[in-house]
């Protein structure tokens, strides 16, 4: 058939309007169903809402709800279709709120095999379900859209959030190739590292290996794939930066090492207007070791308060409204930069001369066991996290995704080293310079210390020192996980870069 003979100009069929609110009362469904049909020159398909509309204005724990809905194909040809929710608004702070959409005649449509969680949005955007499913000529397939609310001990943010949409469908496109599966594509090999208790240089390009994550907006474990050792093809460009891929996050985005203008550069870290900057102006409170902190440090609960701008955060901030605002449609806003300040062991905080160590600290020194998670609300820094929100999507790199890529606290990197630490030329990415890092480590001698990582005079050395000490600083992005995917293969010749789509919608 001719391209001319099957024009779907005009096909936005409504299906179903939803719209949800979560309070402490019952569901009510109202409305009355809908039938569409369409017919064009030789194309004949039928699209029938066989439920009423959804108007829930008070849904609880434990809220599902299910709705049907029909494609008959009466046309001589094979057609092809999106799922589409357009205008789609959700405001909900958890992902207690899932769908599932699931083929129930059995015929080659679409199918889901678990439920997803539905794509946050604070303004209406278009959201793509479901990418150019098949029907045949004569073929009626029917769906079951399925809604739930977790019954969870995650919900009082939730309270008078909302989610809408129109739920139609579209002509048939093929699902675009996004950053996150092209790394999937590029590294075939999965590992896992069972131990931290020495530095991990080996050559591990082509490889991803896996962890877990969970934090404020993710509060199951979910699995993450990081670079390790000295892996070659992790290599970003992106609004006119080079970048290193760390790993990707709970959220399913990108997280990313600032690495220079030049992927040859010995000097990857911001450089206006100074080279070195201070975390802290002042060290002499244990408060000092917070990207954000409180003004009073009588208590650790008072300290986490993030009521003030570290120095290291308004730097940063300051260079990202400069140079990186045009790009914030394209960053994760719950992407979580885990300035984890809980105790090594609880009860040592002090404000007087006794040391205490942080637990990035006993993890990096004393029992090598990192970890991605952050649960503690105050330290889980991200846009949407009002505990502890950025300005901007924008932080650092933390001592435990050192040691994931294969640092070790006290020691120095051996060669061939690891990625962090190397730009193309295999040679120091910052020269001699050290570099900040988001992890608290210790109240030591009366003066607050972060980590650091040292320059070519002691490779890749993990260690630290205290806040006012002036090192360089390289930031922290994380792509969206819908981001589309241009060109290139990784390496810092050839590196990823994406598709800068102005409607980008999720």
């Amino acid at each position: 058939m001719k391209k001319e003979n099957f024009i779907i100009v005009g096909i936005t069929m409504i299906i179903v309007t939803i719209s949800v609110s979560l309070a402490y009362f019952a569901a009510k469904i109202i409305g009355t169903p809908k039938d569409i049909d369409l017919a064009m020159k030789d194309l004949y398909v039928e699209f029938t809402d066989n439920t009423a509309e959804l108007n829930a204005s008070g849904i609880t724990p434990g809220w599902t709800y299910e709705k049907t809905f029909t494609i008959e194909n009466k046309s001589e040809s094979e057609y092809k279709y999106n799922i589409i929710i357009k205008d789609l608004v959700n405001t909900f702070v958890t992902n207690n709120l899932q769908y599932k959409i699931t083929n129930t005649s059995s015929n080659g449509g679409y199918s889901m095999s678990e439920f997803e969680n539905i794509t946050k949005s604070e303004t209406k955007k278009k959201k793509t379900l479901a990418y150019n499913v098949s029907i045949s000529s004569g073929v009626k397939q029917v769906y079951k859209l399925e809604l739930r609310y977790l019954d969870s001990d995650e919900q009082n943010g939730d309270m008078g959030k909302k989610f809408s949409g129109k739920l139609f469908i579209t002509e048939g496109t093929e699902e675009p190739v996004t950053l996150f599966s092209q790394i999937l594509k590029d590294n075939p090999t999965r590992s896992t590292r069972d131990t931290y208790d020495s530095v991990f240089t080996s050559d591990t390009t082509g490889t991803l290996f896996t962890a877990t994550e969970k934090n404020v907006h993710n509060t199951t474990d979910t699995t993450v794939y990081y670079y390790a050792g000295n892996t070659t093809k992790n290599w970003v460009k992106f609004a006119g930066y080079y970048w290193r891929i760390i790993r990707t996050n709970a959220d399913g985005s990108i997280r990313m090492l600032y690495s220079g203008t030049s992927h040859d550069t010995t000097s990857g870290y911001l450089s206006t207007p100074a080279i070195n900057f201070e975390f802290n102006t002042s060290y002499n409170s244990p408060k000092y070791v917070g990207y954000m902190y409180g003004k009073n440090d009588d208590t650790l609960v008072n300290a986490r308060t993030n009521t003030n701008n570290s120095t290291i955060k308004t730097v940063i901030d300051n260079w990202y409204a400069s140079n990186m605002t045009s790009y914030t449609k394209y960053l994760s806003t719950t992407a979580v930069y885990c300035n984890d300040r809980t105790e090594q062991t609880a009860g040592k905080y002090n404000t007087g001369s006794t040391t205490f160590y942080y637990a990035p600290y006993a993890r990096a020194f004393t029992n090598y066991t990192p970890t991605y998670d952050c649960t503690e609300a105050s330290d889980a820094f991200s846009v949407d996290n009002i505990s502890a929100k950025l300005t901007y999507p924008i932080a650092l790199m933390t001592s435990d995704e050192i040691m994931r890529a294969g640092g070790k606290g006290g020691t120095t990197l051996t060669s061939p080293y690891a990625w962090y630490y190397l730009n193309s030329a295999n040679g120091s990415i910052t020269g001699s310079t050290w570099w900040w890092l988001l992890s608290p480590s210790a109240w030591y001698s009366s003066s607050a210390h972060v980590f650091i990582v040292l320059g070519s005079n002691n490779p890749g050395y993990l260690n630290y020192f205290n806040t006012t000490n002036s090192n360089g600083v390289r930031p922290t992005i994380s792509l969206k996980s819908c981001v589309k995917y241009s060109s290139g293969d990784g390496t810092a010749e050839n590196p990823y870069t994406i598709n800068l789509d102005p409607d980008i919608s999720c």
